[in-house]
């Protein structure tokens, strides 16, 4: 079918080429040696949806930032430590061919920052945008995207699950801290049970990260409980690790690991 000046646009070819090889209208318009506006007419007039903002600029940091070999710094452990514990927690990590990622999705756009600034102070960069969830549901809240790309720091994570990082660790207290803050803005939870009277528990499903986050917490004078709920039908079993010593006990561990997120008011 013709298009503008004369040029043949072949509307499933056109879909191919923007949602299946994931080009950009630029990318298109080159190829077809006419403008981005002439590219983006013809979408609309085709009905091919495009992508969002957000999305662009995603596919945009994917294509050529995430492609350059990044070097982490990796004196810096305290960052590392934090690091861990965010991804030991609510973090992932991801792996498709030559490209390896490293990633957070929350609602709280403070602890996607928090995590954002210690990927950069280790020299790694990344990405955020906001993933909307819902437009429908006002219950339902948008999602703080983080990616990083670093080979380096790939590995190094993948090799350090819970049970190996008590050896890396050691008997730290500043690297147990900072470890705990990641674990504890990923998987705590901070409880008022009564006027001026808090609670901090942290929330497992996995019996090594139980036993890493008791480590940490021994290794800075703190004493915990370890209580299992009855079991779901068809669920893993959840742990959950209690600090002991009441609201004194909450306000040194929030002193000592000082998390951006979960704190009293």
């Amino acid at each position: 079918m013709a298009g503008k000046r004369g040029l043949s646009w072949d509307a499933e070819e056109l879909r191919e080429l923007y949602c299946d090889r994931q080009l950009s209208c630029v990318d298109i318009a080159d190829m077809k040696g006419c403008t981005e506006a002439t590219v983006r007419y013809v979408m609309q007039t085709r009905g091919i949806r495009r992508r969002s903002k957000s999305g662009a600029a995603l596919l945009a940091y994917r294509k050529h930032g995430c492609q350059a070999k990044v070097k982490p710094l990796f004196d810096r452990a305290e960052d590392l430590a934090y690091i861990l514990g965010v991804v030991l927690g609510d973090g992932w990590l991801h792996h498709h061919r030559s490209n390896y990622r490293i990633g957070l999705n929350v609602t709280s756009e403070l602890f996607a920052k928090s995590f954002r600034a210690a990927l950069a102070r280790i020299d790694v960069s990344s990405y955020v945008f906001v993933v909307k969830l819902s437009t429908k549901n006002p219950r339902h809240r948008d999602q703080h995207r983080i990616e990083a790309s670093s080979r380096e720091l790939f590995d190094w994570l993948i090799r350090l699950n819970a049970t190996a990082a008590i050896g890396w660790l050691e008997d730290s207290p500043s690297l147990c801290a900072s470890l705990l803050r990641g674990l504890y803005e990923s998987e705590g939870a901070l409880q008022c049970r009564a006027k001026h009277a808090y609670r901090i528990t942290l929330y497992s499903s996995d019996w090594a990260m139980v036993q890493l986050m008791v480590h940490c917490l021994s290794v800075l004078d703190f004493r915990c409980s370890i209580g299992a709920p009855p079991r779901r039908s068809g669920r893993k079993q959840e742990y959950q690790v209690r600090l002991l010593g009441g609201t004194a006990a909450v306000r040194k561990f929030l002193s000592v690991t000082q998390p951006c997120i979960k704190v009293i008011p």
